[in-house]
């Protein structure tokens, strides 16, 4: 199928790459810049999830990037990511309307449906060396379409990981990596407009707690590093910050990975569980 990108957008189709992400860093570093690049490949050869973890990339799902220059400080550039998040719930949505209300997001940056992993969006930016500015932002979105990893394939994927969570795909609602892309990508134009630079972030975040897997009040576990912190959700803040009532005091959480929480449940602690059985409810984290 021809797909059909909004004015400004440019889709750069590869067969194969190491990374989308790096892939359209590379095309702006080398000039490429005007307007909204987007990349897709059919095969990755060496997807990047946060924090340096491996992304498995099997034939048939959606490996994308889309890049340009936000023009704002790095801290609103971060925005970008639940932009980002917003279109693709949006998408998916508008190509299989029974899922309307069922895609969750797990902050910062996991798509979830039915409590199991479905995608993420890995956000990459420079800093401008002439203003305190963004010089370029990556957003970069994996969704399983067609399958989902198999346990064995994610264990290994980060030393850092403790709790991986079960992922799951769209594999029983036909949809193709093409259409969906398409519809992402409009639905991206869209929502960028609506952030605005930043000036319209309130508007996508009030989108984005809607989908949120969060719910005020229940007990959530976030690992900072070595580092492990337990306490009552309470919101996203302005900025994008998750706070945190713990032992009656309210802390925000600029990053960090959730590895426990009701909501949560599809998962499994890799440190403990060795080799899991065909009962074991299994997952991943990135």
């Amino acid at each position: 199928m021809t797909i059909k990108l909004p004015e400004g957008y440019k889709l750069v189709e590869l067969e194969k790459t190491d990374s989308t992400n790096l892939h359209a860093e590379r095309l702006f570093r080398s000039g490429q810049k005007d307007g909204v690049t987007v990349v897709w490949a059919r095969h990755q050869t060496d997807g990047r999830g946060r924090q340096g973890r491996k992304w498995i990339s099997q034939e048939g799902n959606l490996f994308s990037s889309l890049v340009f220059a936000p023009d704002t400080e790095p801290m609103i550039t971060l925005g970008v990511s639940f932009v980002s998040a917003v279109s693709a719930r949006d998408a998916i949505e508008e190509i299989v309307p029974s899922l309307k209300n069922k895609i969750k997001f797990k902050w910062p940056n996991d798509l979830m449906l039915d409590g199991k992993k479905l995608g993420g969006i890995l956000l990459d930016s420079a800093m401008r060396q002439d203003l305190p500015k963004s010089e370029f932002v990556v957003a970069g979105l994996g969704i399983n379409v067609k399958e989902a990893p198999k346990f064995s394939e994610l264990a290994g994927t980060s030393k850092s990981t403790k709790v991986i969570y079960e992922p799951i795909s769209l594999a029983e609602y036909n949809v193709t990596a093409e259409k969906l892309l398409e519809s992402l990508v409009n639905n991206f134009s869209k929502n960028l407009e609506i952030w605005n630079k930043g000036k319209g972030f309130n508007e996508i975040l009030e989108s984005w707690k809607k989908s949120s897997a969060l719910i005020e009040g229940s007990v959530v576990t976030v690992a900072i590093g070595p580092k492990e912190y337990t306490g009552k959700y309470k919101n996203i803040d302005e900025n994008g910050n998750m706070l945190l009532d713990i032992d009656g005091k309210q802390q925000k959480i600029d990053a960090g990975e959730i590895i426990g929480g009701s909501m949560f449940s599809k998962k499994v602690d890799i440190t403990k569980a060795k080799s899991p059985s065909k009962n074991s409810d299994l997952g991943k984290l990135r």
